[in-house]
Formats: structure tokens, C-alpha cells, sequence
């Protein structure tokens, strides 16, 4: 399982808990609108936690 969250220059907001880190980077992106995550303006972490 993987802990998603994205952090700016003001806050870090927790985003959710996904089965697949597939599945969490497709929805780290809608929310990003589609633009890359490596290109965001959001610090963005995918911590696989054990479940």
C-alpha cells in the first residue's frame, strides 16, 4: 500500500491510501491536471507502507 501526500511552499496535504502506487499516481494526476508529477510545482512522496 502506498501513503501519498504533496507538499508546497505553505502546506503539506495529505492525499490518500492506494493498493498500487498505479493507482495513486493516476490519481495524483487528475488532481494535478494531468500535468507530469516529476513536473509539478507540488514536493510529491509515495510511501509504501506495509498493509
Amino acid at each position: 500500500m502506498f501513503v501519498v501526500y504533496m507538499q508546497d511552499y505553505d502546506f503539506v496535504d495529505l492525499v490518500g491510501l492506494y493498493r498500487t502506487k498505479q493507482g495513486a499516481e493516476s490519481y495524483v494526476a487528475s488532481m494535478i491536471d494531468d500535468t507530469p508529477i516529476e513536473d509539478s510545482e507540488y514536493k510529491i512522496e509515495f510511501l509504501e507502507v506495509e498493509d
